[in-house]
Formats: structure tokens, C-alpha cells, sequence
């Protein structure tokens, strides 16, 4: 994959905005409602190098990412430090400020649901896809180095049901997780430790930060954050 490095000179243009925790679509009928943070199964505050691909394009940055069970952040930058945006899950819902220079098709929303489906509990995750039509398998083996693996497959109508494909496959080790949502067309690598630098937020200073606020679900805009 190319990287997409994200440069200061792009257009330093933020939006930002609030909304009560929504649902998502992981399939053209399948919804899934975001989970509260109580159901993370193990407390995170590392760097993380996020990799992804959705149709032909592709991107690589940075993030930061806390989470316990109150709540789940992320802070972006690009490779070169520069400061992407952040946001923030709680049980109240998702606040953002997302840099223009970010993919429109980069949903908070989304992001979040990704992470829960990669990080959350899995009896809990069992339970709430069932209630979209949708069931979750998981199974541990040892990777060829010799290191924990985990796969987690998500599929339509019952788990593994003969003949019936998957719609999402997350692949997770220590310190690496792959993500591929085959209904979608989408898909991502993590490669997370404390061995990776973080790097130093850079917030360009020019062009100025114009920021408003809009609701996620209905898409209105509701005046300046």
C-alpha cells in the first residue's frame, strides 16, 4: 500500500462535532449499536501505527490511543507528527475535531465500532450483533513465532452456519491486529507498543481552524463547537 502522508500545508480546516451514541451499519441491514466503554477487555495507553485501505485508496498515520472503562480517546497525526484530530467516546456518546485534510469517509462512528469489535469483550459483542442479525466466532491459537493469536470472524444469521461467508475478520497478536471487512471493501493493519515513538503534536497555525458542530446521525449542522 502507498502511504498517505498528510503535510502541513494541507488545508488546516478542522470540523467537530457532538452526538448521542449512535448505531452503525456493518451490513446493508445489519445494525450494531456502539457498546459503553465498561465492555473493553483490557485498558490501553499506547502508540499505535494504523494502516488501512478502502477501494483504492489507502492511508497510514499515527494515533494515541487511551481507553478504560469510562471512556475510549484517540489522538491522530501523520507521519510526520502533525496533528490530524482526536475524538472521544464515553457512554454519553462521541465529541470530534477531525482535520479536512482526513478522509470525508472517515466516520467517528465507524472508527469506533472497529475498535470495539478488535478490543471489546466477546460475550458482550455476542450479544449485542445477535440482536442485528449477526453473530461472532472467536478462537486462539499461536502465531508462527510462537506468540498468542486470536481470531475473531463475524457472520450473517448463525455462527458459521454452512456455506455462509464472513463478513468481517480480525486477526490480533500483541502487537499487531488486521482487520478485513469484506461486506464493506475496506480493511486495516495495527501495529501498536511502546516501542514506537509518539510524536510531537504540531498544530499548524495557518490557514486558520474554522470548526462548527453537527449532529452525526442526521447530518444537521447546529452552530460553532
Amino acid at each position: 500500500m502507498r502511504p498517505v502522508l498528510f503535510s502541513v500545508v494541507f488545508l488546516a480546516l478542522f470540523s467537530c462535532a457532538s452526538s448521542p451514541r449512535p448505531a452503525v451499519s456493518l451490513t446493508g441491514a445489519a445494525r450494531y449499536t456502539l457498546l459503553d466503554p465498561a465492555y473493553l477487555e483490557t485498558p490501553l495507553d499506547a502508540p499505535q501505527e494504523i494502516t488501512g485501505v478502502y477501494g483504492s485508496r489507502e492511508i497510514t498515520m499515527r494515533a494515541w490511543v487511551l481507553a478504560d472503562a469510562a471512556s475510549v480517546s484517540m489522538t491522530f497525526f501523520d507521519l510526520f507528527g502533525v496533528y490530524l484530530g482526536e475524538l472521544s467516546f464515553t457512554e454519553d456518546g462521541i465529541s470530534f475535531s477531525f482535520h479536512k485534510a482526513l478522509p470525508s469517509s472517515l466516520k467517528p462512528e465507524y472508527i469506533i465500532a472497529d475498535f470495539q469489535l478488535c478490543f471489546y469483550r466477546i460475550d458482550a459483542l455476542s450479544r449485542n450483533l445477535k440482536a442485528g442479525g449477526l453473530s461472532i466466532t472467536e478462537s486462539r491459537s499461536v502465531d508462527p513465532n510462537g506468540n498468542p493469536a486470536v481470531t475473531r470472524v463475524i457472520y450473517e444469521g448463525k455462527k458459521g452456519k454452512k456455506g455462509a461467508p464472513p463478513l468481517i475478520e480480525i486477526e490480533k497478536t500483541d502487537t499487531t491486529v488486521r482487520y478485513t471487512n469484506h461486506a464493506r471493501r475496506y480493511g486495516f493493519t495495527v501495529s501498536n507498543g511502546s516501542s514506537m515513538a509518539a510524536p510531537s503534536p504540531t498544530v499548524p497555525a495557518w490557514p486558520p481552524v474554522v470548526s462548527e458542530r453537527c449532529n452525526t446521525l442526521s447530518g444537521e449542522r447546529a452552530g460553532c463547537c
